[in-house]
């Protein structure tokens, strides 16, 4: 249990990582590691290998970094639009779209240095006819499809085999994401799925069982909020009682950002934001069980909460460049830094128009672990770690000795830990210039 948690912004913007002279649209990303927790020494190589692909009216392309996005190779990719990309293990990545040339849906996997390893039409012939693919996830064993025709495909890792799963008809799917949710019965996966009758418009929510073989209608909010245009969402718990899941939906009815909060003891979705604004919502994401809140949009813009969002606020970031039009993210947490100390820090990879991908970091967040502080005392000791977690200064101090003692910091971000009488009271981080 976390008993003070710092979220800073003092040095957070968006960081271009494009390929450069790419006129493509991206239309998604990933990383290789998808593993919450993550040792501290570690994360610096986290985003060095990152995948994308994008398409132009020319035709498809296949991209990666192996440097965090410093220098690109690019592959084309002949006859498919890929609208989405993941990796499937270190060494290979499966891409969904469309093919152009026989108007069906297509899969392919290939290898790191773009050679297609497996290729799957969707032709009605070799397999059931799906106009095109918009999304996929990966589970343990399996990759999951979505798009048009109202269906999930299954592909089996471990068999080889392929299977659907019938959904709705008549509703094309254009975004699938997994949550491992929090129940009264344990922490669960299930599979969500975002969709309409027009892929231009999605006004619909699914949800699945934990092995995504089923799926049920869990909203339909044009009924209830006409006009409306979903852009995404975010869950971290489900009620059993009810069938409904703890979250946030984030999109725009008419000329206005919208992020509803669900009421799982009603069943419903209520709202918990609107607001007229020019800029699309691209991402929604939440830290911390709910309690912080991010929404990024088309600008880079970031409408944030830290109350489980009762209240709101934008931050002062934009991106300057193209605009975004979709978004991961990524929440890494690591105790190896000290016993008492849980590590935590906020990543996006926003993706557009013109070859656009851009980095945004949130600060490092250190809490203290309940149980460990005394009651009203100062600290009478500071420790000071480097970002690696090596410890660079420890001495007994105090706030004028203290303030003396940060100037004199080589520039980095350092980790400081203040004590009293040997027990850890506090911590922050500290950008030193």
């Amino acid at each position: 249990m976390i008993f003070f948690i710092i979220l800073s912004n003092a040095w957070c913007n968006w960081f271009t990582i494009s390929p450069p002279e790419r006129k493509e649209k991206i239309y998604s990303i990933d990383i290789p590691n998808r593993s919450v927790e993550i040792k501290l020494q570690d994360y610096e190589t986290t985003f060095d290998t990152i995948s994308a692909v994008g398409w132009s009216s020319t035709g498809g392309s296949l991209f990666l970094t192996m440097d965090g996005g410093k220098t690109w190779n690019y592959w084309t990719i002949a006859s498919m639009l890929p609208f989405s990309v993941k990796f499937l293990d270190n060494r290979q990545v499966v891409l969904c779209g469309y093919n152009f040339l026989f108007d069906d849906a297509e899969v392919k996997i290939f290898d790191l240095s773009g050679n297609q390893i497996s290729n799957f039409e969707f032709d009605g012939n070799n397999l059931p006819y799906s106009k095109n693919f918009f999304d996929c996830q990966i589970t343990s064993s399996n990759v999951f499809f979505a798009g048009y025709g109202g269906s999930i495909f299954k592909y089996s890792l471990e068999e080889n085999v392929w299977s659907s799963i019938f959904v709705d008809s008549n509703i094309v799917f254009l975004k699938l994401k997994a949550f491992n949710l929090s129940s009264s019965q344990g922490i669960f996966p299930l599979g969500f799925l975002l969709g309409g009758r027009s892929f231009q418009i999605p006004t619909r929510l699914y949800y699945s069982n934990p092995d995504f073989s089923q799926w049920n209608l869990l909203y339909d909010f044009q009924k209830e909020f006409p006009g409306i245009e979903l852009s995404d969402f975010w869950f971290n718990s489900w009620n059993f009682d009810n069938n409904f899941p703890e979250g946030f939906v984030v999109g725009t009815i008419d000329d206005s950002v919208v992020i509803f909060r669900t009421n799982a003891s009603e069943r419903k979705f209520e709202i918990a934001f609107l607001q007229q604004n020019i800029e699309q919502p691209v991402g929604i994401y939440g830290l911390n069980d709910g309690k912080n809140l991010l929404v990024v949009f088309s600008n880079g813009e970031i409408l944030s909460s830290s109350d489980k969002g009762y209240n709101w606020s934008f931050e002062n970031i934009y991106y300057v460049g193209k605009s975004f039009t979709g978004v991961n993210f990524y929440n890494h947490k690591s105790n190896d830094l000290l016993p008492e100390i849980e590590w935590e820090k906020f990543d996006a990879i926003a993706y557009g128009l013109d070859g656009t991908i851009a980095k945004y970091t949130k600060d490092f967040s250190l809490g203290i672990l309940s149980g460990k502080l005394p009651s009203m005392q100062d600290y009478n000791e500071v420790e000071i770690y480097d970002i690696l977690g090596r410890l660079v200064f420890k001495e007994k101090t105090d706030d004028f000795k203290f303030e003396n003692i940060k100037r004199k910091l080589p520039k980095g971000i350092f980790f400081i830990i203040k004590k009293c009488n040997g027990t850890y009271l506090n911590a922050e981080t500290y950008r030193a210039y």
